[in-house]
């Protein structure tokens, strides 16, 4: 699945929506990728630049070949077994379902910066 938006405030959020504790994570001054037990959040291209195209998958091989850089071994939990992209707004772009009440999450971006591309993989 796969939208293209200019996200509010130049960020998205992944997360299980039906948790009731969630907690954003710090923000890192310089990292593109903050993430807790609950929460994953990660910068985009400004929203004052344009849209960024990001797509949930579970197939990593489908993606592998992509000139992406990945940040892998993210662990959120998923009480409902469903992960979702959510801008800060909280508006649900994406979700997929997962097969855990602990997802793994890995995230491939096309820019360490502001990418305008960014592959989230659910396993």
């Amino acid at each position: 699945m796969k939208v293209q938006v200019a996200p509010a405030n130049s960020i998205i959020f992944i997360f299980d929506t039906a948790s009731k504790n969630i907690v954003v994570p710090t923000y890192l001054p310089g990292e593109l990728i903050a993430s807790n037990k609950t929460c994953i959040s990660v910068d985009t291209l400004s929203e004052y630049d344009g849209e960024t195209s990001i797509e949930i998958s579970s197939d990593l091989a489908r993606f592998e070949d992509r000139d992406l850089a990945w940040t892998q071994d993210l662990r959120i939990s998923t009480p409902s077994k469903k992960v979702s992209i959510v801008t800060s707004q909280n508006d649900r772009l994406l979700s997929l379902e997962c097969s855990d009440t602990t997802t793994k999450i890995a995230i491939g971006v096309n820019d360490e910066n502001e990418p305008d591309r960014i592959v989230v993989i659910v396993s």
